[in-house]
């Protein structure tokens, strides 16, 4: 039960089982994505390998699959993906750094851009005096626009 005021709000069984059922589409949506970008690359995969002329894959068991009859499963024993794989152990942790590199750029972006708000906040303060009468809010405007590319480029 959550307060906000005086009134207490409570949420309704039908509240809470709609909320529960926009999250399950969000996972399963999230997780049909997923599918559909690995049926495209091992779709992409195979058009490449015909391109360069390879037709078939041998895989380490000495079993021969035609290239356009490959599964994913085929093309996992072929280019050895599994955790004993350094490489592939190093990509896997080095792709789940990135949404990690990525906000914290993000975040320091938004902390530069938002000190240099602030310093032009104090400029205005400083250099006029009757500023409570009218901000210049043009100016805020126009910094924003002017570092909300240069602030994520920059270290």
């Amino acid at each position: 039960m959550q307060k906000f005021g005086k009134e207490p709000m409570h949420s309704t069984h039908l509240e809470i089982q709609q909320q529960q059922q926009e999250k399950g589409f969000a996972i399963g949506s999230a997780a049909l994505t997923a599918l559909a970008l690995l049926a495209s690359y091992i779709e992409e995969l195979k058009i490449g390998l015909v391109r360069i002329g390879q037709d078939v894959l041998t895989l380490g068991n000495g079993v021969v699959v035609k290239v356009q009859e490959a599964e994913i499963v085929d093309f996992m024993k072929y280019y050895e993906v599994n955790l004993m794989n350094p490489t592939v152990l190093v990509g896997i942790f080095v792709g789940s750094m990135m949404a990690f590199v990525f906000c914290g750029l993000t975040m320091n972006a938004v902390g530069r851009a938002a000190q240099n708000m602030v310093d032009e906040v104090r400029r205005q303060f400083r250099d006029m005096p009757g500023i409570l009468d009218g901000k210049d809010y043009a100016r805020l405007c126009q910094l924003c626009w002017l570092f909300q590319p240069r602030v994520l480029r920059k270290k």
